[in-house]
């Protein structure tokens, strides 16, 4: 932390009101920020080349079993070239078993693509989604927007149908084995 925020940040001002010392905190408190300085920002461009490659399984293990309630499961892909690594991760709700998120995340904190099952969604434009519904990287605002499923899942009738419509979507080619669990 360089030396002159020092000063800024811990410098403590005492005011009296009714005989009781009140200290008042700087605007600056908060600095340094936690957690990440900086976040990624890729160009529209970028994320389409990115969504687009074709991936591999590379986890070791198999059958993959499906999360159950309040479960997160992450699987890990790779590009066919090597060069680039993925993670799937799925999130069955705790409360609401029918609750379920499935995430594409390239190049570690970026979400490419994710699919939310029996959700409500609000965009930053005010529009409401209710239900089933897909959030799209967009530059400048990430997977903020989402918009209804589109008729490439229309048969899926079960949570695994609609994770393997969603690999296939993500340009999955080499695909784990899910073992669903009671309740998929």
């Amino acid at each position: 932390m360089p030396a002159y925020w020092t000063e800024t940040i811990y410098r403590k001002e005492k005011f009296l009101v009714r005989n009781r010392p009140i200290r008042f905190k700087s605007p600056l408190s908060s600095f340094p920020p936690k957690g990440p300085l900086m976040s990624i920002e890729l160009s529209q461009e970028e994320a389409d080349i990115l969504f687009n490659m074709k991936k591999l399984y590379t986890g070791k293990e198999l059958p993959v079993q499906f999360p159950g309630c309040g479960g997160k499961k992450s699987l890990n892909f790779q590009s066919e070239n090597g060069r680039e690594f993925f993670t799937l991760t799925i999130f069955k709700g705790s409360v609401d078993m029918y609750k379920v998120s499935m995430t594409h995340i390239g190049r570690k904190t970026i979400v490419l693509a994710r699919l939310d099952l029996n959700q409500t969604h609000r965009n930053p434009d005010g529009e409401c989604i209710r239900g089933n519904h897909l959030h799209i990287y967009r530059a400048d605002y990430g997977d903020k927007f989402a918009v209804p499923i589109p008729p490439f899942f229309e048969n899926c009738k079960k949570t695994l149908d609609f994770l393997d419509k969603f690999m296939d979507y993500c340009h999955i080619i080499k695909k784990p084995e899910i073992q669903e669990d009671l309740f998929s």
